[in-house]
């Protein structure tokens, strides 16, 4: 699947992802000063190798309201690090908004976000963390550079399925 992060002349950039049936689906991306929420989200799942997270499930065409948790709130094997990632997602932009450094509250924040999920907080080490951080900001230069209507591409090949 490639996915297509959109920088546009609006407060609204986009995402594309083309998926291997030909199909495609574009969501709005909100501009927040920083790298997009979704592009952060597909950086941590790739990074961490959960092809189960949200692009995993949007390129096997899996329905997206129970992945995400938002049918009854229900949290199952299938969405975990869906939620996880989210939880992850949300610390990292943190320390994005105040510059990109590591903050000293970051764990605490993760344990914060996953209770608040009602997941268990994913053990990740310093050194994986310390990739992300380095990976947000090479991507959050090229982002910056974009002019309107120029985009970056990522390719994205989760497993057809996941084992149980």
């Amino acid at each position: 699947m490639k996915i297509r992060f959109l920088k546009t002349d609006t407060r609204m950039d986009e995402m594309t992802c083309y998926l291997e049936d030909g199909s495609l689906v574009s969501y709005p991306l909100p501009r927040q000063g920083i790298l997009p929420h979704d592009l952060i989200y597909l950086l941590v799942e790739t990074l961490l190798g959960w092809e189960d997270g949200f692009f995993g499930s949007l390129a096997r065409k899996e329905d997206m309201i129970y992945q995400i948790g938002q049918k009854g709130g229900v949290v199952s094997e299938q969405n975990i690090h869906t939620l996880q990632i989210e939880a992850l997602v949300e610390s990292f932009k943190a320390e994005l908004w105040m510059g990109g450094h590591e903050s000293p509250y970051f764990a605490e924040s993760l344990v914060m976000a996953c209770n608040a999920r009602g997941v268990p907080t994913p053990m990740i080490a310093k050194s994986e963390l310390e990739k992300m951080r380095l990976k947000f900001a090479e991507t959050g230069i090229l982002w910056d550079r974009l002019s309107a209507s120029e985009y970056i591409d990522f390719e994205y090949s989760p497993y057809v399925s996941i084992p149980d």
